[in-house]
């Protein structure tokens, strides 16, 4: 009988000792047997936080699915990942952030989908089940499969980090994560991969993402300086989508920017990004229903949303 292909599940982690052992558990608890679990510890060697977590992770030494990769200083999330992946002996990668679960059958679910297409196709992206303390805010729904880029970069889908079951020969033929990217760096990761593949929806199985504001919200301006790095990017990396349209919807990105900037009072900012990035009369219509569209998601999901 042929064994199922290998999955690793890479976790960099960085802080995160409050929170690993349910996302450890939730990876342990799936109904698929052939995986390894790699968490890359980003915290620095020998700092406390890289000492309390090794002092935990202790029990799960022993576990010959299981590696423990230290970072000699903190680096990112995105090195983190690409560490993980270079150490990973699987077929499919499937990362994870050390506050978030796999829900019940993903892998398995998953698996069963990716075996049965061509090469064409990079992985199978899951639901999202949102959280907030112990209550479920919300799902979203992964519901549409195939050339997804434009629905990707509009927002009209949401791929995130956890729900993609990759095919590692993909993660290496993108080139990893950019290691550049503090920020978005999941944004980008998917595009470079969705500009030459396909994926496929696994509207069945989720993972968990659970709302815990560990860091510090990022300033506007910091903000905008990472959306441009993002953007840059874009138009020199994305080939599959013709420039004037690339451009419109690359564009529209900076409403939340914008948004930014007036809810701050910052009128003199909010003139430059729009002046800066081109912004037309038509694009109001997208602002105003930008302004529409969050007072109502604010107003039933909290900030959560």
């Amino acid at each position: 009988m042929q064994q199922s292909p290998k999955v690793s599940v890479i976790i960099p982690t960085h802080q995160g000792v409050e929170y690993i052992e349910r996302t450890l558990s939730s990876v342990f608890s799936q109904d698929y047997d052939n995986l390894e679990v790699i968490v890359v510890d980003d915290n620095g060697k020998g700092t406390e936080a890289q000492s309390k977590t090794e002092e935990l992770l202790k029990k799960y030494i022993k576990d010959s699915r299981f590696k423990y990769i230290i970072h000699g200083a903190n680096k990112n999330g995105s090195a983190a990942r690409n560490t993980g992946a270079r150490y990973a002996t699987g077929k499919y990668l499937n990362f994870l952030d050390d506050d978030d679960e796999l829900g019940s059958g993903k892998i398995r679910y998953q698996i069963n989908q990716m075996e049965g297409l061509t090469n064409e196709w990079a992985g199978s992206y899951s639901s999202t089940i949102i959280k907030l303390g112990r209550k479920k805010v919300r799902i979203v729904r992964a519901t549409q499969s195939g050339n997804l880029l434009i629905e990707h970069l509009t927002t009209a889908i949401r791929i995130s980090t956890a729900s993609l079951l990759l095919r590692k020969s993909v993660w290496e033929d993108v080139g990893g994560y950019d290691e550049t990217f503090s920020r978005h760096q999941d944004w980008e990761f998917n595009a470079r991969i969705l500009d030459k593949y396909k994926l496929i929806a696994a509207e069945d199985v989720y993972y968990i993402r659970n709302y815990t504001f560990r860091h510090n919200e990022v300033e506007i301006n910091k903000k905008e300086r990472n959306l441009v790095h993002f953007t840059d990017v874009m138009h020199t990396t994305i080939k599959s989508i013709p420039k004037d349209r690339l451009g419109n919807i690359l564009r529209r990105k900076y409403i939340t920017i914008l948004i930014g900037y007036l809810k701050r009072g910052y009128i003199k900012d909010f003139i430059r990004v729009w002046n800066e990035q081109c912004f037309r009369g038509c694009d109001i219509y997208y602002l105003l229903r930008y302004i529409f569209h969050y007072l109502k998601c604010r107003a039933i999901y909290g900030k959560a949303f």
